[in-house]
């Protein structure tokens, strides 16, 4: 399990996160909702062990996360940030390559290249420049290389405890690749690998999410199944908006729309 326990962060003089818990275990997606400046990518940097807060504690495995080496932790669990600065004339397939760098040239690096690459339907880009990509088709090919760095090896019991950390990535992807991104975090969780994903859609975190945490001022305001957290009281107070909660027409979770 990586878990956060009172966590609050100020950024200059402003506070950002106040006294918040959060925790993804094993097998399980979990969804950060919450309007602009609610704190999601900031509590996701304090996980991935990016930032460190001003009180409070990370813990993966029950380990204080400072504990680990940099090539430790990249090999528990991987980042997908909103940010993905890469200015060399790199392929596609070097660029996914890179997140196997804390491995050591394990015999299965071939493996989990070609996985990723596949997986996020990125295979048919591998020997492309990635300088002339579109923002979405790098999004997925930085998506890929962070599902490399944790990929699920042959022994899957092995791969337990892996954690894969995931930043607004349907931003600039369409429709199919937006599904397409949550259905391989689904995957990866069928794998034994924990998921935490920051989204703006609650019907995409309904869809895909086993628990969802709704965030507001730096605060969780809730945090339970989607049917406990997509409620029009709850979605009304966070993001001031009136909505109507409905049942998904063909899956078993609610449908948000507009009141």
């Amino acid at each position: 399990m990586i878990e956060a326990r009172q966590i609050s962060v100020s950024l200059g003089q402003r506070p950002v996160l106040h006294d918040v818990s959060v925790e993804v275990s094993p097998g399980e997606v979990v969804s950060l909702l919450g309007p602009n400046g609610a704190g999601k990518s900031t509590l996701l940097s304090v996980l991935a062990g990016g930032l460190r807060p001003a009180s409070g504690a990370v813990t993966l495995d029950a380990f204080p996360l400072e504990q680990f080496d940099a090539s430790s932790l990249a090999r528990r669990r991987a980042v997908f940030s909103q940010q993905q600065g890469l200015n060399f004339g790199f392929q596609v397939r070097e660029v996914v390559a890179l997140g196997r760098s804390g491995h050591l040239g394990r015999h299965d690096d071939d493996q989990a290249i070609d996985g990723a690459l596949e997986e996020t339907g990125a295979a048919h880009l591998a020997g492309r420049s990635f300088q002339a990509l579109s923002g979405g088709e790098r999004q997925r090919v930085h998506l890929a290389r962070v599902v490399a760095q944790i990929w699920p090896g042959e022994n899957a019991s092995a791969e337990a405890g892996r954690f894969l950390l995931l930043d607004e990535p349907t931003n600039n992807l369409d429709l199919a690749h937006q599904h397409g991104m949550l259905t391989l975090a689904r995957k990866l969780a069928q794998r034994g690998i924990g998921v935490l994903c920051v989204l703006h859609d609650p019907n995409l975190a309904a869809l895909y999410s086993d628990r969802v945490v709704l965030m507001e001022n730096g605060r969780i305001q809730a945090a339970g199944t989607p049917r406990d957290v997509l409620r029009p009281d709850l979605l009304e107070a966070v993001y001031g908006l009136a909505v109507n909660v409905l049942d998904h027409p063909n899956r078993n979770c609610p449908h948000i729309i507009p009141a």
